[in-house]
């Protein structure tokens, strides 16, 4: 009993440790959003040294907590698949980005609500001196920047030089401090600033993730979270296949857009554009994931990156494959049924949700899935935005703690 007690101490005092040094983690990759290239090994080399340091704690607890986890399965399908193509470059990447997802997870690694909130305050104060030293050239006021080719375009503020940066840090401070932040002063300020830089930012990937959020708030306000049918089957299957249905009729609909005649949607969302073509060009995602699958039809057991630049559609002009723009299709086209692991570990995170009645938690899975099909170039472990947004999965409110004991 006591030798028990002891190991369950050892490993509570190890993830106290891991959770600091986690923190201290994402802070560095925070400050190296402000460096325009950081060279590979400053990307690599913290988050290898973490991850493996996590590794040892792993095998050394690994009686207390002994575990098979969809993630392992897909990082050793992947690093398989990479080491016997000698695609070392992708092998460095897969097993950093899927062993950190697998530790956070494990460990239930996150950063304080405080620090979250740090961060993002001292982006805004930083991005002051940052546009007047010349080295932002958005500005933080709408029409500082001016030099986009779109006039709605030109008023973009941006905390940092990438705009699409400072858009999708707002949106994640948004939505945690929204679900898990009980002051109510705190809620507010943090709404207004984050809003703020995401609509001036403008990015109609953003706003649509937003409403999307916006009508699960109403859902479950109506039909409170549980682990049911509703939840684990119906709303999954139409998530699943409504955006399939949809980029058929992708051309309608846009035709319908254009056709309304509203300012807004055809400055916000159509960028002025005023044709079909014009915004199926100026999309492009139709036709990355047209691209990935055909590519994952033809190699069903993934391509290595000399390869993929091999037998992609020269006429799409996918200098990368078109990876930076679509994440959950670009590893099937790189991992082929090696990435149906990753698929199936973000569906055991609805499970878990609906278990634990955590809003939060079952909203991300959609989000990670939407942000993932239609950017997620940050969804590499040398990323703040994707350590911050991955680490959320483990903050939790008291009646979901409770329930989480319950199970």
């Amino acid at each position: 009993m006591n030798n028990k007690m002891d190991d369950n101490k050892e490993y509570l005092e190890d993830n106290y440790k891991l959770n600091k040094l986690f923190s201290y983690l994402v802070v560095y990759y925070w400050l190296l959003l402000y460096i325009e290239r950081p060279s590979y090994i400053m990307l690599t080399l913290p988050i290898g040294l973490f991850v493996l340091y996590m590794v040892l704690i792993y095998i050394k607890n690994f009686s207390v907590s002994n575990s098979v986890s969809f993630m392992l399965l897909f990082v050793f399908f992947s690093v398989y698949l990479s080491f016997s193509r000698s695609d070392f470059t992708s092998l460095i990447a897969v097993t950093l980005f899927g062993l950190s997802v697998f530790f956070i997870d494990h460990f239930r690694l996150k950063i304080s609500l405080k620090l979250l909130n740090g961060i993002f305050l001292s982006s805004i104060i930083i991005a002051v001196p940052l546009y007047y030293g010349g080295y932002n050239s958005y500005g933080f006021i709408p029409g500082q920047g001016g030099f986009s080719h779109n006039d709605f375009l030109s008023g973009r503020v941006s905390l940092f030089s990438n705009v699409t940066v400072s858009i999708y840090l707002s949106f994640i401070v948004l939505i945690i401090n929204y679900f898990y932040n009980e002051n109510r002063y705190q809620k507010v300020l943090f709404f207004i600033l984050t809003v703020y830089f995401i609509y001036f930012g403008i990015s109609r990937t953003v706003m649509m993730v937003l409403l999307f959020i916006f009508l699960f708030t109403l859902l479950f306000r109506m039909y409170p979270l549980k682990k049911n049918l509703f939840y684990q089957l119906i709303v999954p299957s139409v998530l699943i296949f409504l955006p399939i249905t949809l980029v058929f009729f992708i051309e309608d609909i846009i035709s319908y857009l254009i056709g309304l005649n509203n300012e807004f949607i055809s400055e916000y969302f159509l960028r002025g554009l005023v044709s079909v073509e014009e915004v199926l060009r100026d999309i492009a995602r139709t036709n990355i994931w047209k691209e990935h699958l055909r590519l994952f039809m033809e190699y069903p057991w993934g391509l290595s990156s000399e390869e993929i630049l091999m037998h992609v559609n020269p006429d799409l002009h996918l200098s990368d494959g078109g990876g930076s723009e679509s994440f959950l299709t670009r590893i099937l086209m790189r991992y082929g049924f090696g990435s149906f692991f990753l698929y199936l570990f973000l569906f055991s995170l609805l499970s878990r949700a609906t278990s634990s009645q955590n809003n939060y938690l079952y909203i991300f899975v959609y989000v990670f899935i939407f942000i993932g099909l239609t950017y997620g170039s940050f969804f590499v472990a040398y990323n703040a935005l994707f350590l911050i947004f991955m680490a959320s999965i483990n903050y939790q409110k008291n009646h979901e703690k409770n329930h989480e004991k319950n199970f």
